[in-house]
């Protein structure tokens, strides 16, 4: 079976060659941007000039070897789905960050929009939840579910419109979910070669900055002053 794949190879010319070759750095790049459905379309346009100028046709290695092909096809889908159900949760959690990242600066800029004189924030009211002319006692009472991290019930239409965009939906990551199936070999030696050192560099800074700012916050600890939320 290896011979009736290899040897093919083996006996073809320098510009087959540099297809395979850029094949595979098309097939690299894919995985490392996430461009599952590029990938499959370089696949098609690759595997078709190479039987078409250099009479290789790679789709006879399935039909020559059926059990092979299928039992290889079904072990490599296998550990892609894997792989994809962990880059998932990966992608989900940093679209969480950016979410509540989001919400807090949103927050915050509602707090800074009621503080300003009355005929800007009548127009800001009006034209971001339909209501002018609002009581000093509501917008105290506005003022405090914002600084507790709650939303005004006037305000959450606008609030979640702006947010919408944050969450995940299909059409969103479908193409990375073809991407970390298909070309898991490729996303996971990124991974380990990029985001693993990056994820444990970041842990290990972390580590020490909280060791060394406690070292700090205890020859503080007996001023009475709360300087360590401050803003530098």
């Amino acid at each position: 079976m290896f011979d009736a794949i290899f040897a093919p190879l083996l006996a073809l010319n320098f510009w087959a060659w540099m297809v395979f070759v850029v094949w595979f750095v098309d097939l690299v790049s894919c995985a490392v941007y996430e461009r599952g459905v590029v990938a499959f379309l370089s696949s098609v346009i690759a595997i078709s000039l190479l039987w078409w100028q250099f009479d290789l046709n790679l789709l006879l290695v399935v039909v020559h070897h059926p059990l092979y092909a299928f039992g290889f096809s079904v072990g490599y889908l296998f550990f892609g789905w894997l792989w994809s159900r962990r880059e998932l949760k990966r992608f989900g959690k940093k679209a969480k960050e950016a979410l509540l990242a989001a919400m807090n600066e949103l927050r915050t800029r509602y707090l800074h929009r009621l503080e300003q004189d009355s005929r800007n924030l009548n127009n800001w009211l009006e034209n971001t939840i339909g209501i002018k002319n609002v009581d000093i006692k509501t917008l105290d009472a506005w003022k405090a579910e914002l600084t507790a991290g709650k939303i005004p019930e006037p305000f959450r239409a606008d609030y979640e419109s702006n947010l919408a965009s944050f969450y995940p939906k299909w059409t969103s990551y479908v193409d990375k979910l073809v991407a970390w199936i298909t070309l898991w070999p490729f996303s996971m030696t990124w991974y380990f070669m990029a985001d693993f050192i990056h994820d444990l560099v970041l842990s290990i800074v972390t580590h020490f900055r909280a060791s060394y700012e406690k070292i700090i916050a205890d020859i503080f600890k007996d001023v009475d002053l709360d300087l360590s939320k401050c803003k530098e």
